[in-house]
């Protein structure tokens, strides 16, 4: 049967329920049995992003079909239309765990009693070698789904039961299925485990699953993940190099078991958590009957360092993308003080600066979580801003920039690239005070503003004069700047200098704009479009 606006297969479509980057998910109706199901479409942005988007989507419904457990949404039917590929599951009546969590923290025993049956959703995945690898709130369906009483938990009778959903990010052990390279991190970084952080895709075992319940349970019971932060690289770098907050230090109602249970799971080393979903089941149980756990003690929540110096960098660098393998073992803390570990993720940032910069920002990131007190960390933060503004991201350039005090050496320079982000953006009335502040003193920073505010009044000569001895990037961007826009300014000599600007610094986009219209005035046309 071909699709129709508001008709996708047999099924008509009804509101929707949710969406994420690959995917949308409605409420719909079969127009053959009046069966209501939720239906999951490949998205726009799936279809338009290469074929892995579109593999995992087809490979989540094969995975699911191989699973039969009350606990996970099971998929009733799957095909293709103009629209892309699409499946139908069973729909759960109620809403995402997230969605729960917004609102409040939940009772220990009603985080327990979820945990649990996530865990024995995942217990079922394991025992067929499926890892989920991305256990999540927003992955864990709250409510009931036809008749649920055959969902064994230790809720009480009338309770909602937990469904575990979305296996689009799923690995096949047994085949070795798996759409992801290797030195690349899946996963989300609230509830990725270090593991997970550190790209080591081929190493990852049910543990880290594990993890991710813990995760997830700590939340429910804590009211925040177990590691936070203002960015995704700065919530990694927690995961792979610091401790959580102990639960009852958060949640002092929490009974001992638990917590036990939730530090077991959080363990860094994967060796040291529960081998499986199973176990970590079995563990809940226990504690929801008010037995103790068998959890081997207080797990011990040490940062994660490899055996040699420069191990941290890699370990964050294959966060970012396919940089590095994961750690060896696991000293004490003591061992790795915080500066030598941050000193090496900004040595791995420098390597990777000119050909990975989103791997160098998070890599800074890294360096500056981890040594926020040392005395290259302004100068990391100017580093960091700078490349956050060569990928388009102006805001989290400024806001960098914006932390660094004005005691610090490095503020002339940061005040300088808050100027210049705001010239950027054309916004003259933001930049001069920016800018004339930075012009105070005789430093580097402080000639190149005083050049910038001469060439936005026109005032040529200072211009010049300013930038007559001047070196790096931005005299090359502030020279291409003059020359394009003097009425008698040097059309070539303006190309080349941009030109020199986007081969030494960050890959501005206006910049690029300004050389091109400089290239279409002297016919180069070709030269213009690229």
């Amino acid at each position: 049967m071909e699709s129709t606006p508001g008709r996708i297969g047999p099924y008509a479509l009804g509101a929707e329920l949710g969406r994420g980057g690959f995917a949308v998910v409605y409420r719909a109706r079969h127009e053959g049995t009046g069966a209501e199901v939720a239906l999951k479409v490949a998205s726009l942005q799936a279809r338009l992003s290469g074929p892995v988007p579109l593999l995992r989507f087809r490979r989540e419904v094969e995975l699911v079909h191989a699973l039969d457990h009350p606990g996970i949404v099971r998929v009733l039917a799957s095909g293709e239309g103009p629209e892309g590929p699409w499946f139908a599951m069973e729909l759960v009546e109620g809403e995402s765990l997230w969605a729960t969590l917004r609102r409040e923290p939940l009772p220990w025993r009603r985080a327990c009693e979820i945990a649990r049956d996530v865990a024995d959703a995942l217990a079922a995945a394991h025992a067929r070698g499926i890892l989920h690898r991305d256990v999540k709130p927003g992955n864990i369906l709250v409510g009931r789904k036809g008749a649920d009483e055959d969902v064994a938990h230790r809720a009480p009778a009338n309770a909602e039961s937990a469904f575990l959903t979305d296996f689009g990010l799923a690995k096949d052990l047994p085949t070795g299925s798996r759409l992801t390279v290797t030195g690349t991190a899946v996963g989300t970084p609230d509830y990725m485990s270090p593991e997970q952080a550190c790209g080591d895709t081929d190493s990852l075992t049910p543990a880290t699953d594990v993890w991710g319940v813990g995760a997830v349970l700590y939340e429910m019971v804590a009211g925040r993940p177990p590691f936070d932060g203002e960015t995704p690289e700065e919530i990694v770098a927690k995961v792979i190099l610091e401790r959580p907050v102990p639960l009852r230090r958060l949640a002092a109602h929490a009974p001992r078991g638990l917590a036990r249970v939730v530090a077991c799971c959080l363990s860094k080393r994967p060796a040291a958590r529960y081998p499986d979903a199973a176990a970590l089941r079995d563990d809940l149980d226990r504690v929801l009957r008010g037995e103790r756990p068998r959890a081997r003690g207080r797990a011990r929540l040490v940062a994660m360092v490899a055996s040699t110096a420069a191990a941290p960098a890699i370990a964050w660098a294959a966060w970012a993308g396919p940089a590095g393998r994961g750690p060896s073992r696991i000293p004490p803390p003591a061992e790795a003080p915080a500066p030598s570990r941050a000193e090496a993720l900004a040595e791995r940032a420098r390597a990777v600066r000119a050909t990975a910069p989103a791997e160098a920002a998070r890599l800074l990131a890294g360096a500056l979580a981890s040594g926020a007190s040392h005395p290259s960390a302004h100068a990391w933060r100017l580093e960091r801003g700078l490349l956050l503004w060569g990928m388009r991201d102006g805001p989290g350039a400024v806001a960098e920039w914006e932390r660094v005090p004005d005691s610090a050496p490095e503020s002339g320079a940061a005040l300088f690239y808050r100027g210049f982000e705001a010239v950027g953006r054309l916004d003259g009335n933001g930049a001069v005070p920016l800018l004339e502040r930075a012009a105070r003193g005789e430093s580097r920073e402080a000639r190149l503003a005083r050049a910038a505010l001469a060439v936005m009044t026109r005032n040529w000569p200072r211009a010049r004069a300013e930038l007559a001895s001047a070196s790096g990037w931005e005299a090359s961007l502030l020279r291409g700047y003059l020359e394009h826009l003097d009425p008698r300014g040097d059309r070539p000599a303006a190309v080349r200098e941009y030109g020199a600007a986007l081969a030494e610094g960050p890959p501005l986009a206006w910049v690029r704009v300004n050389r091109g219209a400089m290239r279409n005035t002297l016919g180069d046309n070709a030269g213009a479009i690229e």
